[in-house]
């Protein structure tokens, strides 16, 4: 890669890490404090804007999510296994702070440092490991799709140029198996969490079930097709004057 190039990447990797960070450090820092201030709140336990203040904690998750992949890709494309190994501790440290630091968040607010916290930190430890094996399945899957046997140029070759549009299949289908995981996923979190709390109890229940699916299934094919045009974008070069 010219040497041009590998500056215009690197300040694209920090930035990446940087964007990424400030998810988490959302979901910790604002998104907990307002839930519980809401929802603490009995005139706005029913509220429409609980309903969506969890909507947006969904496609916030979403969107770490489909980002981790897009600069992940790139890293593994022009720097190989090697060099995309500090992005995958970055991306550990955002799910740290989302998981682990969102219930410290939690438990600062509600003064709750008893046997609960533990618990809580538990499970966090274990959304983790969750995050964890989320980005070691697309590793695996870009590892038989786009960097097995081949070469640095090869691997080049595989984004999306601005003529060829929607064409290297190999990419193509890394980004699909990963965003189908991620979605097979949570499709099987929600069915849980139905079977759990039981059939919906009125119309309106019934709605906003449908809805978080549709939203699910809506946020999966968005984030298909986002990842393909943000990685298009990245890689277009520049035209001479």
């Amino acid at each position: 890669m010219p040497e041009d190039n590998k500056i215009k990447y690197s300040k694209l990797m920090w930035l990446a890490v940087a964007f990424l960070l400030s998810i988490p450090l959302f979901f910790a820092l604002v998104w907990m404090p307002v839930y519980h201030v809401v929802s603490g709140d009995v005139l706005m336990q029913d509220s429409i804007f609980l309903l969506f203040w969890d909507f947006l904690k969904d496609g916030l998750t979403y969107l770490f999510y489909w980002l981790s992949i897009v600069f992940f890709t790139v890293s593994l494309v022009f720097y190989g296994w090697k060099g995309g190994l500090p992005f995958f501790g970055f991306y550990l440290l955002g799910a740290v702070i989302r998981s682990i630091g969102t219930a410290l968040s939690s438990a600062i607010i509600l003064h709750a440092f008893d046997e609960d916290f533990a618990e809580n930190i538990g499970f966090a430890a274990l959304d983790v490991l969750f995050d964890l094996l989320l980005l070691g399945a697309f590793c695996l899957i870009a590892f038989l799709t786009l960097t097995r046997g081949r070469t640095k140029e090869a691997r080049s070759a595989l984004l999306p140029p601005a003529a060829k549009g929607f064409c290297p299949a190999p990419l193509h289908l890394s980004v699909l198996l990963s965003v189908a995981v991620y979605y097979t996923v949570r499709l099987f979190s929600r069915i849980r969490y139905d079977i759990f709390y039981g059939a919906a109890s009125s119309g309106q229940d019934l709605a906003w079930m449908i809805f978080y699916y549709v939203a699910d299934a809506a946020l999966s094919v968005f984030g298909y097709f986002a990842v393909i045009l943000i990685l298009k974008k990245l890689t277009i070069p520049k035209k001479k004057k």
